[in-house]
Parts: C-alpha cells; sequence; structure tokens
C-alpha cells in the first residue's frame, strides 16, 4: 500500500466522499484534498533508511456547518492510521470571486502530521 491509498481509505467515508490529492475543482460541499513531502530519516552509513513524509490534510466545508466533530473524527482516524499526532490549523478564509460577483464563505482545516515509511515508500 502507498501512502497515498493510506490516506484515501483513512479519509473516505459516506459524509465526506471527496478525497482528491492538491486540489479538488469541483462542488461537493464537504471535501478532502492532501499533500505531502518526503525526506530522508535515519541515516546511517550516509543514506536514508526511512522516508518521513511530512503530511497535509486538507478539510473543507460550508461556513455554516458545525465541522467540531468531523475534526475530532479526522485527527482520531489519522492517529489510528499510524500518522503522528496532527496539528489543527484553522486557514479559513473569505474567497472573493470578484469575477462571478459573489463571495464565497468556507471553512478550511489542516491537519499536519508525519507518516514514516521504508525508503520504497512501501507501508
Amino acid at each position: 500500500m502507498t501512502l497515498e491509498e493510506l490516506i484515501v481509505s483513512t479519509l473516505l467515508d459516506n459524509e465526506v466522499t471527496i478525497v482528491e490529492r492538491d486540489i479538488y475543482t469541483g462542488d461537493a460541499p464537504l471535501y478532502y484534498t492532501y499533500h505531502f513531502d518526503e525526506l530522508g530519516d535515519s541515516f546511517g552509513d550516509d543514506i536514508a533508511h526511512l522516508l518521513r513524509s511530512l503530511v497535509q490534510v486538507h478539510f473543507f466545508c460550508p461556513h455554516g456547518y458545525e465541522s467540531y466533530k468531523r475534526r475530532r473524527l479526522t485527527r482520531k482516524r489519522l492517529v489510528e492510521a499510524g500518522f503522528t499526532w496532527p496539528a489543527t490549523i484553522n486557514a479559513s478564509v473569505s474567497l472573493d470571486n470578484k469575477s462571478a460577483g459573489e463571495e464565497k464563505l468556507e471553512q478550511h482545516w489542516v491537519f499536519e502530521c508525519e507518516y514514516t515509511t521504508d525508503v520504497d515508500g512501501e507501508i
């Protein structure tokens, strides 16, 4: 299993069915995106013996949505799947779509955590 497959299987459920890497351009009201950077870890003899992935999971939902339970569930699922305890950051902003003459309000929550694999990235 790859890290991408682990993230998708960890987050996918009946309420939030959209899990896309890097960006989602659809119109689902609740969705996750994610990305990660990789760096070597546990060096010996000048080579990395582990791969450490710095993961960000982004949860988007409408402005009026009560997101507290979903945020707790996201954090719980990530930890149970073997990720480090995520920092949870409120990255919500007002997106002003001037070309359409409207303003879109939504919540944007970022979960920052790490996952370590062997150097080939397999879990």
